[in-house]
């Protein structure tokens, strides 16, 4: 068994403001020097709102320190429409870009911000759809 630390656990201010304080890249030797682990699950948040160069520069660092970047636990809301379906397509899209750079070999996703128990046909209709989309987006 392969134990990882997910980012989320580095957060001071949890659930808050979605930040981990230093950066990432700053992290990376931390983890890698101080805690033992080799394996890294990037939360969604901290990785998502960087540049194309600021995620290789994560990877770059993880390679620097041994650490390797296997899963992205994502949290798209897959159940919407019209305009917000597409801002949320592409900040799904640059996601998987991120995670493409990291060598993530697990993009876990979270079905958005519907309780299952709460999800309507429609809901299910339209996560489906847009994970398909996205699917066929990245075989293509």
């Amino acid at each position: 068994m392969r134990l990882l630390i997910n980012t989320i656990m580095l957060e001071k201010t949890r659930w808050s403001d979605r930040k981990i304080e230093p950066d990432l890249v700053e992290l990376v030797p931390r983890i890698a020097g101080e805690t033992g682990y080799r394996e890294v699950e990037i939360w969604q948040y901290h990785i998502s709102d960087k540049k194309l160069n600021e995620v290789e520069a994560v990877k770059a660092a993880g390679d620097e320190n041994g650490l390797r970047f296997p899963i992205i636990g994502a949290y798209p809301q897959l159940n919407l429409t019209g305009s917000e379906r597409e801002e949320q397509m592409g900040l799904l899209k640059h996601l998987l870009d991120c995670a493409d750079l990291l060598g993530v070999e697990v993009l876990k996703v979270f079905g958005g911000r519907v309780n299952t128990a709460d999800a309507t046909e429609e809901d299910w209709s339209l996560s489906v759809a847009f994970l398909q989309e996205v699917l066929d987006d990245a075989d293509g």
